[in-house]
């Protein structure tokens, strides 16, 4: 039954019922009410879900390896909560990093919060966590490894701390919720393929503090109408070590398949626009130089 035609019918009955009213005729107004409860009977009201709080719970379900005589790292998770605290100790040892693939394919958890001793990270954490919608982490976090969030669908938003200075490569590639990306001053290298496939994304803000961003960084994602040119942005490297400058397979790609991005503006103060920094952007309509610009490299608009 279509909405609009059930509407229509309501209205048109209520509407009788009011004439009806108007003459006090109890026995149609009895059936008028019956048709109507009948009408109403077939109306199906969904109500909007509220949306879960999760609530974090410190556990120490986790494996670990010990550093030194301080430290220890987090090697693997052995609870079923679906939102966790990682305690800053286990057995008495600080918690300073976190092993490669230690939730990789948990499809359960949902929530997770970083202690504020944690420094570092392995590849993979979280690669396949498809539940996970929340990640909090610590001030003191200095990288995201590769393919850290590698597949989270359901994460919405991130906000990378001020100490980091490393998004791994393919770090949130196919990230398909995420559609905030809060970076702290600081950061100054994109991994290639970081955001790659990323298609909630629409605006993202890079701090200025960005040397490098890797290639196909922000490939498709096809959403991204807006995001600033950081004024330390000097290289575009080779995602193949091996390779030499002009490897042209191997370079570029940053924005490629960014369709609605149609405007970057480069601002003063700007003097080198890096080698395949907008190699595949064929979708650009309006490019703005600064004056202080002295040198396109190679390929930059290819």
């Amino acid at each position: 039954m279509e909405t609009v035609s059930i509407g229509k019918r309501i209205l048109s009955l209520v509407l009788t019922l009011a004439i009806l009213l108007s003459v006090i005729n109890v026995s149609a107004i009895e059936a008028l009410a019956s048709e109507i409860s009948d009408v109403l009977s077939d109306v199906e009201i969904t109500l909007p879900k509220e949306e879960e709080e999760l609530v974090c719970e410190e556990t120490d379900d986790f494996t670990y390896e010990i550093l030194n005589g301080t430290y220890c790292r987090i090697t693997g998770y052995t609870g079923d909560l679906t939102a966790i605290k990682i305690p800053s100790e286990l057995g008495g040892y600080i918690v300073q990093k976190i092993a490669s693939n230690t939730f990789k394919g948990n499809t359960t958890l949902k929530k997770v919060v970083f202690p504020a001793t944690m420094e570092e990270t392995g590849s993979g954490v979280f690669y396949g966590c498809t539940a996970l919608v929340s990640v909090e982490l610590d001030s003191m976090l200095t990288n995201i490894g590769d393919e850290m969030f590698r597949g989270c669908t359901a994460l919405k938003e991130i906000t990378i701390p001020a100490a980091m200075t490393t998004i791994g490569t393919r770090a949130f590639e196919g990230c398909t919720s995420l559609s905030e990306v809060n970076m702290g001053e600081g950061l100054k290298t994109i991994g290639h393929w970081a955001f790659v496939a990323c298609t909630s994304l629409e605006t993202v803000v890079l701090p200025d503090s960005v040397e490098t961003i890797g290639r196909s960084a922000f490939e498709n994602c096809t959403k991204l109408s807006s995001i600033n040119y950081p004024k330390s942005w000097i290289n575009c490297p080779t995602s193949n070590t091996g390779s030499s400058y002009y490897d042209h397979g191997e370079r570029g790609f940053v924005f490629r398949g960014c369709t609605n991005l149609k405007k970057i503006e480069i601002p003063e103060g700007v003097t080198d626009i890096p080698a395949y920094a907008f190699r595949g952007c064929n979708y650009l309509e309006e490019v703005i130089l600064p004056e202080s610009l002295t040198t396109i490299n190679a390929y930059a608009f290819h």
